[in-house]
């Protein structure tokens, strides 16, 4: 018997199933169905639009000192799902990945008190040696820290904007600081207090992953920032 007779043909109807297949996972959509809830799968994309430090009065232990302690931030969000969205919110503090809002809106992350920093930069904590240091939020209450979006087109977005306070004297005291200002020896950038915030949002199918954002306390003359161009003439 001819060893080709042994071989059998697949029928059309199943060629056809197993090109469609291919085609499928060439482009992903198969990758896609396997992927647990993410940021790409709910298609909520979740962008920060904020600045690296924050300004800390260089005479912040002075009485004259101008001593800004509030910083805006905006989170964007955008339906990158192909088709509408609806029922879309925006969160800002600390994503833990549990419970209905995945996190502490509102409430955000504390220092981490590794021992490494405590050693080296003893002055930034407090008497117990705890760090806790964080961001303050600000608004009336901390459900400001939930948006309800509501719902967005394919690639439409909406623009978020939070405000929170930041500490800049050790111990979290009043300015003009008493002890040292959290951007510890003036020359050095190296032991300047940084803090973190997590931005996150949901849909109908359900929780983004979450962004987290670092910025940190910086030493600068913030006097200067009324002497930027264009000044009106005359002042």
């Amino acid at each position: 018997m001819n060893k080709k007779q042994h071989i059998r043909r697949i029928p059309a109807k199943y060629l056809a199933l197993f090109s469609l297949i291919a085609a499928l996972a060439a482009f992903g959509i198969i990758a896609q169905w396997a992927r647990p809830a993410n940021a790409q799968d709910i298609g909520l994309e979740v962008t920060v639009i904020a600045g690296y430090n924050l300004v800390v009065d260089s005479n912040v232990k002075s009485p004259s000192t101008y001593a800004p302690s509030v910083a805006t931030v905006a989170v964007k969000y955008c339906n990158k799902s192909g088709s509408q969205m609806n029922n879309v919110v925006g969160y800002i503090g600390e994503y833990t990945g549990v419970g209905s809002t995945k996190g502490t809106p509102g409430t955000y992350p504390k220092r981490i008190a590794d021992a490494a920093f405590k050693t080296t930069y003893d002055w930034q904590t407090d008497i117990t040696g705890n760090i806790n240091y964080k961001f303050t939020h600000l608004g009336s209450s901390l459900n400001d820290a939930v948006r309800y979006i509501g719902t967005l087109e394919n690639n439409a977005c909406s623009v978020q904007y939070w405000s929170f306070s930041y500490p800049q004297c050790e111990n979290n005291g009043p300015t003009p600081c008493t002890l040292d200002p959290v951007w510890g020896v003036t020359n050095s950038t190296s032991d300047d207090l940084w803090l973190r915030f997590d931005a996150w949002g949901k849909n109908d199918t359900g929780f983004t992953d979450p962004v987290a954002w670092k910025m940190t306390m910086r030493n600068e003359i913030s006097a200067m920032a009324n002497k930027i161009e264009p000044n009106p003439k005359g002042l």
